[in-house]
């Protein structure tokens, strides 16, 4: 009672002292430096750009703004590209804003390159728009974007001549997040050389080419993405090493995963119905762990070292060659390449898969009747207790993957957080939870930094 007494005098005390923008998703922007108005209809270029007098169009707000700024774009139809070449910093991000979601369109009519471009635009936030028809990309970050967040946007109508739909260059600690990508014949998020990013609760559907293309990137998050009627969800490649894929959907695909030369790879608590494949040698320390494999968990050659743990397959066909460890697996079938003695150190078999296997829907996924339930993907209902130490949301006084489990549940509306477990989850120290945080909770387990942003600041 007294957390709850506490949370509403805080809340109370923001609404009555500090001016607020409103995201769509009601998340309260604070003290905004600027608010500048866009309306391709009633508005000029030569307007002072505020809501009585908003500017023409979104390239006049992107000349204009400065960090902490926000714009704020009415519905309509806009026919253009815009760059933005300034950048927000930690405190003052910059944040172009749809009024409301899915009615502002950015239509590229099939000549434009690309709906919005950022240079060097660290910082700075696109949040709630709609692309069609651009010729190579809806968003592009040319060099070096750190810290950029692309939230619940919607782009389609690509085709294969476009390169992708999303496309960064050598980004850092940026966030793609409940974004839909569909009916496009390009691939749909394509990051280069980058690292410490988070997709995240992203839709694919009706894609002919790869949902996301991760090329030398480290230690990224992605995780709690629908992957549907895709001819390559996931393609990992060029050395791309300690990338996590946990809790996503890949169900109707082509192929569910291509890794060429890919390394600390692990898969965790998804839900698979599609082949797993090696591209050529160079494959090392790949997991599956978890994981809900609907068919027969098929690994092509090319993996050097992988690891099959603690899933419920459908059978799994194995390579000829190759350094595996299979354990605690529960095989629905039996693949014609092993035999039962060669399923590995507590494996079991399901005797009749029809009437022990079923969907309870949501996600839920159990053997029926009376057997124990599995539920392996998504997790819901995690209990938080009260305190934590750093990275420890869950109270148990480890640093665990059930922690970024519930950053992930979090960020998806699954969960609550105590204000406890918030303080705790956010090590990035940027004042929120974020899939930035699950990614530096991720590098922390594997060991590839010992301290937190938060602790050397």
């Amino acid at each position: 009672m007294k957390e709850i007494k506490k949370t509403y005098l805080f809340f109370l005390v923001l609404f009555i002292v500090l001016p607020a923008v409103f995201l769509p998703d009601g998340k309260p922007i604070l003290a905004a430096n600027h608010t500048y108005y866009v309306d391709c209809g009633a508005g000029n270029d030569s307007n002072a750009g505020n809501e009585e007098k908003p500017f023409g169009s979104m390239q006049k707000a992107a000349d204009t703004v400065q960090p902490g700024d926000i714009v704020i774009v009415k519905d309509g139809i806009y026919n253009e590209s815009v760059d933005i070449k300034i950048s927000g910093n930690k405190d003052e991000a910059i944040i172009f804003l749809a009024e409301h979601a899915g009615s502002v369109l950015l239509d590229g009519e099939g000549t434009l390159r690309y709906g919005f471009k950022l240079e060097n635009g660290d910082y700075v936030r696109i949040e709630g728009f709609s692309f069609v028809n651009y010729s190579s990309y809806a968003i592009v970050g040319s060099e070096s974007v750190s810290c950029a967040e692309i939230v619940n946007n919607d782009i389609c109508g690509m085709t294969e001549n476009a390169e992708a739909a999303v496309k960064l260059n050598k980004a850092l600690k940026s966030s793609i997040q409940s974004n839909r990508i569909h009916d496009i014949g390009c691939d749909g998020i394509v990051s280069m050389t980058g690292g410490t990013n988070a997709f995240i609760s992203n839709t694919f559907h009706n894609i002919t080419a790869r949902a996301i293309v991760l090329n030398f990137e480290d230690n990224s998050l992605i995780s709690a993405n629908t992957f549907d009627t895709v001819d390559t969800a996931l393609y990992l490649c060029e050395k791309s090493k300690a990338v996590a894929v946990r809790g996503n959907s890949i169900l109707g695909c082509g192929t569910a995963l291509l890794l060429d030369s890919a390394e600390r790879i692990t898969l965790g608590y998804n839900v698979i119905e599609n082949p797993i494949l090696f591209n050529g040698a160079g494959n090392k320390n790949i997991t599956f762990e978890h994981n809900l494999f609907l068919t027969t968990l098929v690994i092509s050659e090319g993996a050097e070292s992988f690891h099959v743990i603690d899933n419920i397959v459908d059978g799994i066909a194995l390579p000829e060659s190759g350094n595996y460890r299979l354990s605690h697996n529960l095989h629905l079938s039996l693949h014609p390449s092993m035999s039962e003695s060669s399923m590995g150190e507590g494996s079991q078999m399901v005797a009749d898969k029809e009437s022990n296997f079923a969907d309870y829907g949501n996600g839920d996924f159990r053997l029926s009747p009376g057997g124990a339930a599995c539920a392996i993907a998504p997790l819901t209902g995690v209990y938080v207790g009260p305190k934590y130490m750093l990275a420890d949301l869950n109270g148990d006084r480890e640093i665990t993957d059930e922690d970024i489990d519930l950053i992930v549940d979090y960020i998806m509306n699954r969960e609550m957080l105590s204000l406890d477990a918030l303080e705790a989850g956010d090590v990035s120290g940027n004042g929120e939870v974020s899939g930035i945080d699950g990614s530096y909770i991720w590098q922390y387990i594997q060991g590839d930094i010992d301290k937190f942003p938060v602790e050397v600041r």
